[in-house]
């Protein structure tokens, strides 16, 4: 049966699966999971009970429950650098929300250790773009430590980083399909289209909190039209949608060019999303003409 299975291209959607081929690959997972119950992987030489291993450390990992878990921690994060910037918060809410923010960026940093501990430790681990990401929503934590405090407000924007952690989810059908169940939704009511959608709002998502964190780093502290990053949240979002009311300017050269780039990357990149899922799909895209 598996090998009958295996013979089929399993990337292709699974509801345009014919109803044999769909029937051979669930008793191939069937058997499967089967054989993993009889022959554990992961148990204790000795006869024991389980022991913690890289293979069970990264299976726990990558369960769904997991995955929210960390999705539900990157806007936890977000959240907390974001409200830390509003001026009529005094010293002790300051110290609740950098609390909380850190001890957020120590579970980001337990988590990716110990994938990388469920890797075997390989160098190859620690070059993976979405790894190169997981380090990142941490970064700040080892920042904070090992520098003085004025130096690290230097690098205030990787905080906002975490979020590209939201692309993780949206890599591939796999991973997206796993992270839609664990937020309680039928396997047969998982369609590819979804996964496009998702894609899109991720990154226009990350790219409006990302350029807003830049314009607001760099205009906080000489431009009094923006004092907090809602503000600065406002001015990017106009930016986005190219609507520009014009009552806030940026003045520095910096925030300038992440405007322009901004106002311009949005609607290009819906677009250049629309017109690969159609070439995908054999649609043809007419241009005009």
């Amino acid at each position: 049966v598996y090998g009958q299975s295996w013979s089929y291209n399993l990337s292709e959607p699974r509801e345009r699966w014919p109803a044999r081929k769909k029937a051979l690959y669930n008793r191939a997972m069937e058997l499967g999971v089967a054989v993993g119950r009889a022959m554990p992987l992961d148990t204790d030489p000795g006869g024991g009970e389980s022991a913690i291993t890289p293979a069970r450390i990264g299976r726990a990992l990558s369960s769904p429950s997991v995955e929210v878990l960390i999705a539900t921690l990157v806007f936890i994060a977000t959240s907390c650098y974001t409200l830390q910037t509003l001026p009529q918060l005094d010293a002790d809410q300051l110290r609740v929300l950098g609390t909380v923010e850190d001890s957020v960026s120590a579970i980001f940093a337990a988590e990716y250790f110990a994938r990388w501990w469920s890797n075997s430790l390989r160098p190859g681990f620690l070059v993976k773009p979405l790894n190169v990401i997981d380090f990142l929503s941490f970064a700040p934590l080892l920042l904070r430590i090992a520098m003085p405090e004025g130096e690290v407000s230097t690098f205030a924007i990787l905080r906002l980083l975490r979020v590209l952690r939201l692309q993780r989810f949206v890599a591939d059908e796999a991973e997206f399909a796993k992270f839609e169940r664990a937020l309680g939704v039928p396997e047969s009511d998982v369609r590819p289209y979804q996964l496009q959608v998702a894609r899109v709002v991720t990154s226009i998502f990350t790219l409006l909190l990302v350029s807003t964190g830049l314009i607001y780093e760099a205009e906080h502290a000489v431009n009094p039209a923006i004092p907090d990053y809602f503000t600065a949240l406002y001015f990017g979002l106009t930016t986005l949608t190219t609507v520009g009311f014009g009552d806030i300017n940026p003045m520095l050269p910096l925030s300038r060019m992440v405007s322009v780039i901004t106002s311009i990357t949005g609607p290009l990149y819906v677009c250049l999303l629309y017109t690969s899922d159609a070439a995908d799909e054999g649609l043809g895209v007419d241009l005009g003409g």
